[in-house]
């Protein structure tokens, strides 16, 4: 039986192979797509190794491409992988060294592999969640701009029907302001929050 570490990125995952006495096997980096990570699994993977890797983004694609090719694919929680986090040198193929050496000793903090349905709905909270965050940020902006500018809105609640209407009438009121149009440019095109 062999171990193996595989500790991945989006560009190029490591990985590292041991025998059951820990010596290390090989090495070797992988590009971190989906057909490489294939071709890696097709050519050096056997039906009894038996995988680590740690949770990232990435984690559960990459153990749906691996899966069939070993004996197991033990996912690990990186919190609890205190090894890697204490590690005096950090470096990506000591990562994955890590990641089959403590396999090996049969260390695994190992989290629970979600169904595909539930996996579906993490990605869709996820771009949710994104999606709230961007929604907020723009009407911060919104507010930090009308307070560089003096400008107190009329309504209590700014982002409602009523509020939106007397943005849309201020801008079309102001629009001829110099420093209202100075203003509303900054706003468009600042790449991060403005400090209010």
């Amino acid at each position: 039986m062999r171990y193996i570490g595989l500790d991945l990125h989006k560009h190029a995952p490591e990985v590292c192979a041991l025998d059951g006495k820990g010596k290390c096997l090989f090495r070797m980096s992988v590009t971190g797509d989906r057909h490489a990570l294939d071709a890696f699994a097709r050519k050096h993977l056997r039906e009894t190794d038996t995988l680590a890797v740690a949770a990232t983004t990435n984690t559960w694609a990459a153990a749906e491409i691996l899966r069939p090719f070993g004996a197991a694919v033990v996912v690990g929680n990186p919190l609890q992988i205190k090894a890697i986090a204490q590690a005096k040198v950090k470096a990506d193929e000591i990562d994955a060294e890590v990641l089959a050496r403590l396999l090996r000793c049969d260390y695994r903090p190992a989290v629970g592999h979600p169904d595909e349905h539930t996996q579906k709905l993490r990605r869709l909270t996820t771009v949710r969640a994104g999606l709230v965050g961007d929604r907020t940020r723009l009407k911060n902006r919104v507010r930090c701009l009308l307070a560089q500018l003096l400008v107190e809105p009329p309504v209590d609640v700014l982002f409602t029907k009523q509020g939106l209407e007397w943005l849309d009438c201020t801008r079309r009121s102001r629009g001829n302001s110099a420093r209202w149009r100075t203003g509303s440019w900054r706003w468009r095109t600042r790449a991060t929050r403005p400090s209010c």
